[in-house]
């Protein structure tokens, strides 16, 4: 996955579409990442919260956990529906499009 020619760019992009297409293709490879480490950072917090026994210093931790799990999870949520409207919206039909990959 990671050596083909799109994820490596070793072939130029001939207008501005496949620029956009080539970057939402990396971004729909990377948000599920991302999406999965705030609600891991999210629940692992809440956890700590749980099992903190009324340690002021470990509801401390738990609480800033799940602020930037929280956080992250907003961001990249976010983030995905912005590139969602421009693609669907403002640059096309609503179909993601990777270039220079064979069509099945």
């Amino acid at each position: 996955m990671f050596f083909d020619p799109i994820s490596v760019l070793a072939q130029a992009p001939e207008d501005y579409s496949q620029v956009v297409a080539i970057f939402t293709g990396l971004l729909s490879l990377l948000l599920p990442v991302l999406i999965s480490l705030g609600l891991f950072l999210f629940v692992w917090g809440g956890i700590l919260f749980l099992f903190a026994q009324g340690s002021e210093e470990s509801v401390r931790i738990a609480k800033k956990r799940m602020f930037w799990g929280f956080i992250i999870l907003f961001v990249m949520v976010s983030f995905w529906g912005i590139v969602n409207f421009f693609v669907t919206d403002i640059f096309g039909d609503g179909t993601f499009v990777i270039p220079f990959l064979p069509e099945n």
